[in-house]
């Protein structure tokens, strides 16, 4: 399920809920959400290694003004009797709005990893971000589990990282 702003300047009355259409319960809850969200912070600071190895510069990405992006962060989704738990984040910059292209940069927290939970809220948002645009996926050569997470959602690789870096692309909807 993704809660989400209609505008790119989050407000909390401005909350709609949509529910995943691969399942009756998703198994995390998507959040919008500035890039400055003070949960966000606390989860990559409790995380160093893993932003470190996605080399996610959380530092600029929390400075990011709303006109040049935006967040998402990622619940699990377990049960009604467990407290909800924040267990990855996914950053979207507007770099090529223009070109009717954005970047999403992601994480999950050290001690959820491997239990999908990152893949189903990259999932999520790429869903609702392929609606009205391309998205890109700038990740470093050698972090596999990152790589696999975006392959196994249709990502492709377009072979022209950035130095270290691997480049993926999902395509905008077409409708």
């Amino acid at each position: 399920m993704i809660e989400h702003f209609p505008s790119s300047s989050p407000s909390p009355e401005a909350i709609e809920t949509i529910a995943s259409p691969e399942t009756e319960q998703s198994l995390v809850d998507v959040v919008e959400c500035a890039v400055n969200d003070p949960e966000l912070k606390t989860l990559a600071a409790e995380n160093k290694l893993a932003v470190a190895q996605g080399e996610i510069n959380i530092k600029m990405l929390t400075k990011l003004k709303p006109s040049e992006g935006w967040a998402y962060k990622v619940y699990a989704n377990e049960s009604e009797e467990t407290a909800r738990k924040l267990v990855a984040a996914v950053y979207v910059t507007k770099k090529g709005l223009d070109y009717g292209t954005v970047e999403i940069a992601y994480f999950s927290d050290g001690e959820e990893r491997g239990k999908g939970y990152a893949t189903a809220g990259v999932s999520e948002v790429t869903e609702i971000l392929t609606q009205k645009y391309e998205v890109l996926a700038k990740i470093d050569i050698g972090n596999e589990p990152s790589e696999a997470i975006v392959r196994k959602l249709g990502y492709k690789s377009m072979h022209m990282g950035e130095g270290s870096m691997n480049l993926f692309v999902k395509d905008k909807h077409r409708g």
